[in-house]
Formats: C-alpha cells, sequence, structure tokens
C-alpha cells in the first residue's frame, strides 16, 4: 500500500473542502469532481500497485477532510447551501452536521469504488502502453 500516494492525492479532497467551506455550492462541485477523479485515477494507475484498494482509501481520505471542514465550517458551508437543510431528507432529522458525516463517508466509500474502477481501467491502457514500449 502506497500511504504517501494516497495521501498526497487525497490533497484533492482537502481543496475541494475548503472551497466547499467558503465558496463552492455543492451544486458547482459536481463539474470540478469528474477532473479530480481522471488525474487521480491516472496517478493511482501509474504509481500504485492495487489499484482498487488505492482507489477506495483515496476516496474515503477525501470524504474524511471534507466532513472535517463541513463540520468546523459549518456556518459559512450552510450559508453557501442553505437548501440543504430545507430540501433534503436526512436520515437522522434535526443533526445536520452528523447527517453531514454520515453521508459524507458513504460518498466517500462509494468514490472511493468508483475510483478504484477507474484507476484499474487506466491501468489497462497505462500498462500496455508501457510494455509495448519495453518490448520495443
Amino acid at each position: 500500500m502506497n500511504w504517501k500516494l494516497i495521501f498526497s492525492l487525497s490533497l484533492f479532497g482537502l481543496a475541494m473542502a475548503v472551497a466547499t467551506s467558503f465558496f463552492l455550492s455543492v451544486h458547482s462541485e459536481v463539474y470540478v469532481w469528474p477532473f479530480i477523479m481522471i488525474i487521480t485515477a491516472y496517478f493511482i494507475a501509474k504509481n500504485g500497485g492495487n489499484y482498487f484498494s488505492h482507489g477506495i482509501l483515496t476516496g474515503l481520505l477525501n470524504s474524511i477532510w471534507i466532513d472535517i471542514f463541513h463540520v468546523i465550517f459549518f456556518t459559512s458551508f450552510m450559508a453557501l447551501n442553505a437548501d440543504m437543510a430545507d430540501k433534503w431528507h436526512w436520515p437522522l432529522a434535526g443533526h445536520i452536521r452528523l447527517n453531514l458525516v454520515i453521508v459524507g463517508l458513504c460518498i466517500g466509500l462509494i468514490s472511493g469504488i468508483v475510483l478504484g474502477i477507474l484507476a484499474w481501467l487506466i491501468g489497462l491502457v497505462v500498462n500496455k502502453k508501457q510494455a509495448a514500449t519495453t518490448t520495443e
């Protein structure tokens, strides 16, 4: 397990945590995450051994960064996303911070699975190119 790689790639999650806490709404972040996922998956494919495990752990660490920032800077986060408290159906009514953590970890796990699959697919292409250049 390449923990340095996982931690380094999770800094994208830290950047998004800061952005979504202070100036980017959750409705806008969906346009940024696909780029982050592709870049992260590429680096996992280039440098990681077990693509799937690296993807899951990176996704979970991303969500931990984001959860920490959203809870600490809750007032600022909710000012950017006022509709979340009113329109979303939270599993634990009246406990929005706890809901943010639970939902965030679930999203982190799901995005980690997607990231692992994406890294595996990119790894197939990257390894095929590396194998072709080594045999030439």
